[in-house]
């Protein structure tokens, strides 16, 4: 049996995978799948309707194979459909239908899997999610086949050490349990291109994780208890969609800048007190949401770098100002930077052309820069409470722009723009 000391200086792909399995989590080998399996239906299911009286199986036991809940392909049972069956229990006698490659327990009352489990040697796809799953049996690491994997919606506060063996799944849903910390041998899973953590209880992602899995293309860690994220996130470079909202994260490393892939990335709701400078290296970023982090006062000049930007969400910090290099962003639609603590808007804010939707209320504007004529594609604009004395007469230049909203400005004497625009029924 090979332990974590044994494996030291190898090269070899088994080496790489065993250092993240510690002793014992080795020994789940998958035995042959006998052929045939259609014969052992019938009994299958009579054992899990015997195991499970009230439930709504509702296969009969002599023509299963004709169910639309199965798939039979020659003499194997291929899938079987059992979600939302009212099943309580797993009989050994189930496990036997060793060729299923499709199999879906979600939305049912199990709240252990059987060891014998490991039995479904071919699954492919297993979902089991909805559950009141709390642990997993050792002989879950035979499933050696799987490829895709949902545990969503469980009790789970902890994985078996052979969940390492698991090497061809490429999507793992584990968000909506109860796990402490991301187990070690989910590093040995090399083909993960999705993993889903959030909404757990998660309080540090593990740096050897980060520097493993680099297939990686989507990570929610989103609804945890994370107080910082590790440098070794950089090495994650498939990324293409990060959560990190919803956390007690105080910053943000710089190896973030690494991630040139990232499409989609949620920062809000967190304790941030700063965003690196590197932020400005994801130029393929459409969506980024830094809202309601208390104690940010800025962002970086650098966000600017953010061509492909369409969608930024700054609320609800305490923003001081908008840096001027944010007319860079000449893709950006949507803008919301309202509650804070704003008192200019920068001219360079006319650049950004593909604007649609500002909002900027709530804030301590006494004036609003002429620049902002030129922005075409301006349909909705929010003033609300604010410092506001007077418009620029340009605004009326903004011909998309269908909504304007004013209130809560006592000082904003009354405005013929607005007044001509509702008369040419541009605005309500």
């Amino acid at each position: 049996m090979m332990s974590l000391s044994a494996v030291h200086g190898g090269h070899n792909q088994a080496a790489k995978r065993m250092r993240f399995c510690p002793e014992g989590a080795d020994s789940c080998e998958p035995c042959e799948a006998p052929r045939g399996t259609k014969q052992l239906l019938g009994p299958a299911v009579a054992a899990l309707q015997e195991a499970n009286p009230g439930s709504e199986v509702d296969i009969d036991p002599q023509l299963a194979e004709r169910s639309a809940r199965v798939v039979v392909d020659s003499d194997d049972v291929l899938e079987m459909n059992l979600q939302q069956c009212f099943i309580r229990e797993l009989p050994p006698g189930f496990c036997k239908l060793a060729s299923l490659r499709k199999l879906w327990l979600a939305q049912n009352s199990l709240d252990s899997l059987p060891p014998e489990f490991g039995g479904l040697s071919e699954l492919r796809w297993l979902w089991l999610q909805n559950n009141r799953i709390a642990s997993l049996p050792p002989q879950f690491g035979v499933l050696r086949q799987l490829e895709k994997l949902w545990l969503n919606f469980n009790q789970l506060r902890e994985l078996p050490l052979e969940i390492c063996c698991l090497t061809k799944l490429s999507w793992l849903d584990l968000s909506d349990n109860l796990l402490e910390d991301v187990p070690d041998g989910l590093g040995a899973l090399t083909n993960l291109s999705r993993l889903d953590l959030h909404s757990n209880k998660i309080r540090a992602l593990n740096p050897r994780i980060c520097e493993s899995l680099t297939k990686v293309s989507r990570l929610s860690l989103h609804s945890n208890d994370m107080e910082s994220v590790p440098e070794e996130i950089g090495a994650m470079v498939s990324l293409q969609w990060l959560s990190l909202n919803s956390n007690k994260l105080k910053g943000i490393p710089g190896s973030i800048g690494n991630l040139t892939n990232l499409e989609r990335m949620s920062l809000h709701i967190n304790e941030l007190e700063s965003i690196p400078t590197e932020v400005g290296f994801l130029t393929r970023l459409e969506a980024l949401s830094i809202h309601k982090n208390p104690p940010l006062s800025s962002v970086p000049p650098t966000i600017g770098n953010l061509v492909g930007l369409r969608r930024l969400s700054l609320h609800e910090c305490a923003l001081q100002a908008l840096p001027s290099e944010i007319s860079g962003m000449t893709s950006l639609q949507e803008l919301w930077a309202y509650s804070n603590n704003i008192a200019k808007v920068p001219p360079g804010i006319g650049a950004m052309k593909s604007l649609q939707r500002l909002w900027l209320d709530r804030n301590r504007l006494a004036q609003l820069p002429r620049e902002m004529a030129n922005l075409d594609q301006l349909q909705e604009l929010y003033l609300e409470d604010n410092c506001l004395a007077s418009l620029p007469e340009e605004l009326e230049g903004c011909k998309s722009l269908r909504k304007l909203f004013i209130n809560g400005n006592p000082d904003l004497a009354a405005c013929p723009m607005i007044e001509r625009m509702r008369e040419t029924s541009r605005l309500p």
